[in-house]
């Protein structure tokens, strides 16, 4: 079990990403900091610019999600999945979840007021306008 442990984790350093969030190349944002992020995901930033902003998230089990959630979030799925149990009771709701990446692109190219975390590398073959870039 220890052996499977430091697998995985050599693994993840290894294969590590850098993470941008990105909008479409027409969107009216420039530019986000990671606190706006981490409001916009948590559902409290919902308008930018009097625009009302569409987080978009990959299913669970996604890799790429569990690294937006360490790296950028800094929460933990067990975390989250209580914050969004108690903010549905406010009426609130999290953010759209997709099966895929080529989904979630061709959303995002579509509504301009979207956003979602990718990796530096698809973001720019797609020519989606980073929004912010995490540091590794």
């Amino acid at each position: 079990m220890r052996y499977i442990v430091l697998f995985s984790l050599f693994i993840s350093i290894v294969f590590s990403r850098e993470l941008v969030i990105v909008s479409s190349s027409n969107s009216f944002l420039n530019k986000l900091n990671q606190k706006e992020v981490v409001e916009i995901y948590l559902g409290k930033i919902r308008r930018v610019k009097g625009h009302k902003i569409i987080p978009l998230n990959l299913k669970a089990n996604n890799p790429l999600r569990r690294e937006f959630e360490e790296k950028i979030l800094k929460k933990d799925r067990k975390w989250l999945a209580m914050y969004w149990l108690k903010a549905h009771y406010h009426g609130h709701h999290p953010p759209k979840v997709f099966d895929s990446k080529k989904a979630i692109i061709l959303f995002l190219k579509r509504f301009e007021n979207a956003i979602c975390y990718l990796d530096k590398k698809s973001a720019k073959k797609e020519g989606l306008k980073i929004l912010y870039e995490s540091s590794k």
